[in-house]
């Protein structure tokens, strides 16, 4: 496993263990306020909140891109 400071948004799509699409938010700190954040740039490193990798995974299909 890759540190967390090297795992990308591309890590979380390829390594995801249930089939489907899905859009991925990721937990911040945003001026004392926790919000998710969507990523537009697939190869962008992910943010952490309190040093953790926070991920909330919304099915928009079954289907695979595959």
């Amino acid at each position: 496993m890759a540190p967390k400071a090297n795992v990308s948004y591309q890590d979380i799509e390829k390594n995801f263990p249930l089939k489907g699409q899905y859009i991925f938010r990721f937990k911040i700190m945003h001026e004392n306020n926790i919000v998710w954040l969507d990523l537009a740039d697939k190869t962008s490193k992910l943010p952490t909140y309190k040093d953790r990798i926070a991920v909330k995974a919304t099915r928009i299909t079954w289907e695979s891109t595959n």
